[in-house]
């Protein structure tokens, strides 16, 4: 009886025994097998350290070598939370650092996370801070570059802007992204299980690739003569909105495009998002007359007209079904190139019936409205222009001047050039390459000639109406000394949303027109959307002619001095000469004259200051610190002949 038990006794312990070992092994196998590649990727994060290392985003230079954005090396500091054990105490002592809440740092450190980011993009002031002893322990700094735009808001709505995490947001940043942004670096490191590195442990680095620089096709000093009057007469007119755009029509080059309102690169977070719209690319208007070169253009094209052909003009009132169609002043019989040169509506929408409704849209289509022009900036919309089939009855009254079509400012001033340039039209283009740090051209672009839309005959014979235009038309303000332009006011009323009907006040005033008129180098559109208008003959108008014009006029005379076109031979026969010295001081070019004066001072000047001058004098800035500047090499004074960059010491005060 004695050894029975105790068999069962052993047997029971056998069991036991072996069933513990087989869940043992269960167990063994499950940890070895199934959750090994989980198990080791949790050991591999305790015992490695990864710390990702952001390149240096290219630089944007305009089309002569000037620097629009650039990247300084700054300092983020980061957290790994699960490494800190004195949280309160940690977050008590950066918020003194950092001028945060604790409470507001608590709560980051408190995360159940590998990682946190504590604050971005610091200076190196706050960086040496952080660095000392009883805040080091779970906390770390890395390098990050912060983009910087030191021309202010010039060209805002064509650079765009990068965001906190170097990701391009807007204009040339987001659309050219994939080559400014470069590739990021690595660095790993083994660590104890106190989070110290192991010094003979792994420890890798994976250096960041910058990115590519970008040249573009503006010219800043081109840009700046732009927004300077865009500026003028948007705060003049209190205009809802205002665009221009400066293209070479022969190439389809951008050489500037500006918006009111604009903002601030460097504080776009400050500014709501209709503001940091490129408007001259995404909005929508009607053009009204300005359009009245494609139906001349269509009408010369297909020979229903010539010079000679006379329009009954209806003493200006004219009724189509329903409607009455108005002409400024009553005229009665005006040749072809008058109904152009005074603005028409009714000579306009008589020359369209000799055309027809299908030959009016076709032209239309050929030169780009209803479709994108393919520009290389993001956010491009294709504006509206229905097909025939859709028309109503009142269309061959309203299309041929510009109603019942929405365009955009880059689709009317690419039309306008097709006619500029001899009947070609050219795809419009900001880039012209992208380079790498070294110098190597990763990518180069050049003209992109769509189509022929008109013969070069017809492009001349429709030029010489408009240049009409601006010698004893609608456009005479636009007149700039010395030189013939070609060129077409546009005022459309706008739609009252409220009663459907076309308002009496509100207005988009245009002007777009080429100089010289028969070998144009540039081209420029300017539209000011609801001016407050101007009084003539005791009553209020919006005419693009008196508003717009005018703006053409000032920037093509500054332009044209500015590129060293010479004047032509005025009808009179004698000579005008625009001299230099009349433009803007900004305007001129500095770059020699300021060299001979030596290095200039820059104690006491925030960073944007200095920026700003280091890059009117061509040199390459090497920034230390933060604050205001308390020191530079080269000296102030010092001879510039053969430096190429400048030291500035920053300190806070």
């Amino acid at each position: 009886m004695f050894e029975k038990g105790q068999r069962v006794r052993a047997s029971l312990i056998l069991f036991f025994l072996f069933t513990f070992l087989f869940t043992l092994t269960l167990r063994l196998a499950y940890l070895q097998i199934v959750r090994s590649p989980e198990l080791e990727e949790k050991a591999r994060s305790q015992w490695r350290r990864t710390i990702k290392i952001e390149p240096q985003r290219g630089i944007i230079y305009d089309r002569r070598m000037r620097k629009l954005a650039i990247s300084l090396p700054l300092y983020s500091l980061y957290a790994r939370p699960k490494e800190i054990e004195n949280k309160e105490e940690i977050a008590e002592k950066l918020s003194l650092i950092l001028e945060k809440d604790p409470p507001q740092i608590l709560e980051k450190l408190n995360k159940e996370k590998n990682f946190a980011w504590l604050a971005r993009k610091m200076p190196r002031d706050l960086a040496e801070r952080i660095r000392e002893p009883g805040i080091s322990n779970g906390v770390g700094l890395t390098e990050e570059p912060k983009r910087l735009y030191p021309k202010g808001d010039l060209a805002c709505h064509l650079l765009g802007f990068a965001g906190i995490d170097d990701q391009g947001l807007e204009g040339i940043e987001l659309s050219y992204n994939r080559y400014i942004k470069g590739t990021p670096g690595w660095l790993l490191s083994t660590r104890d299980a106190r989070g110290r590195n192991v010094l003979s442990g792994e420890y890798r680095l994976y250096p960041p690739s910058g990115g590519y620089d970008i040249i573009l096709t503006m010219d800043e000093s081109i840009q700046y003569i732009a927004e300077k009057e865009l500026e003028r007469i948007y705060e003049e007119q209190e205009a809802k909105s205002a665009t221009i755009i400066v293209m070479d029509p022969k190439t389809g080059e951008i050489l500037a495009l500006a918006n009111r309102p604009s903002y601030d690169l460097d504080r776009f977070g400050d500014y709501p998002p209709d503001m940091r719209r490129n408007r001259a690319i995404t909005d929508l208007f009607e053009p009204g007359s300005a359009l009245k070169f494609v139906t001349a253009a269509a009408a010369l094209a297909e020979n229903v007209v010539e010079y000679e052909d006379r329009f009954y003009c209806e003493k200006g009132s004219f009724r189509v079904l329903d409607h009455v169609v108005h002409d400024v002043k009553k005229y009665e019989w005006l040749t072809f190139p008058e109904v152009i040169e005074k603005s028409s509506n009714i000579g306009t929408i008589k020359l369209a019936q000799e055309l027809g409704p299908l030959k009016l849209y076709e032209y239309l289509r050929s030169f780009g409205f209803g479709s994108l022009t393919g520009i290389d900036l993001p956010g491009e919309v294709s504006g509206v222009l229905r097909k025939p089939s859709k028309w109503s009855g009142l269309s061959m009254a309203a299309v041929p001047i510009g109603q019942e079509i929405s365009v955009t400012a880059i689709q009317l001033a690419t039309a306008a050039s097709a006619v500029a340039n001899g009947g070609v039209l050219m795809g419009p283009w900001v880039v012209r390459a992208i380079v790498s740090q070294d110098g190597r051209v990763i990518k180069e672009f050049g003209p992109l000639p769509i189509r022929r839309v008109i013969s070069q005959e017809t492009a001349s014979r429709l030029t010489d109406i408009l240049k009409g235009v601006v010698v004893k038309g609608t456009g005479t303000n636009a007149r700039v000394p010395g030189y013939e332009v070609a060129g077409k006011t546009g005022t459309a009323q706008k739609m009252d949303p409220k009663t459907g009907r076309y308002s009496q006040d509100k207005a988009v005033a245009s002007f777009l027109g080429w100089v010289p008129a028969d070998d144009p180098r540039i081209l420029i559109l300017v539209v000011v959307d609801e001016p407050k208008g101007l009084t003539l003959e005791g009553r209020m108008v919006h005419y693009g002619g008196l508003i717009a014009a005018p703006v053409f006029r000032e920037v093509a005379q500054r332009t044209l001095c500015y590129l060293n076109v010479p004047p032509e031979k005025c009808p009179r026969g004698e000579v005008i000469r625009v001299e230099i010295s009349n433009l803007e001081p900004e305007v001129i070019e500095r770059k020699e004259l300021e060299r001979e004066e030596g290095m200039p001072e820059l104690k006491g000047k925030s960073m944007r200051e200095v920026l700003r001058i280091l890059n009117d004098y061509d040199l390459r800035p090497n920034f230390i610190g933060s604050g205001w500047a308390v020191g530079q090499n080269p000296f102030p004074g010092a001879p510039l002949e053969e430096v190429r960059g400048c030291t500035v010491w920053f300190a806070s005060q």
